[in-house]
């Protein structure tokens, strides 16, 4: 989508980046309220990741601070 856009090269490096390796805190905090409901649910918090990549560049770093 983004080369189809012709978005600048750093930008479409840096779309997969900006979530990292950041927990989906909506959905981590659902599971766990259910698994405190019923104890056969087992939360595995890997699940619940972006599967990254980490930012690689320092001003992609940043920005994700920012």
């Amino acid at each position: 989508m983004a080369r189809r856009a012709r978005l600048p090269k750093v930008v479409q490096a840096f779309i997969p980046e900006h979530q990292g390796t950041m927990t989906i805190a909506y959905f981590h905090h659902q599971a766990l309220q259910r698994a405190q409901q019923d104890q056969t649910i087992i939360v595995n918090d890997e699940d619940f990741r972006y599967d990254g990549p980490a930012p690689q560049s320092r001003e992609n770093r940043a920005f994700d601070v920012g």
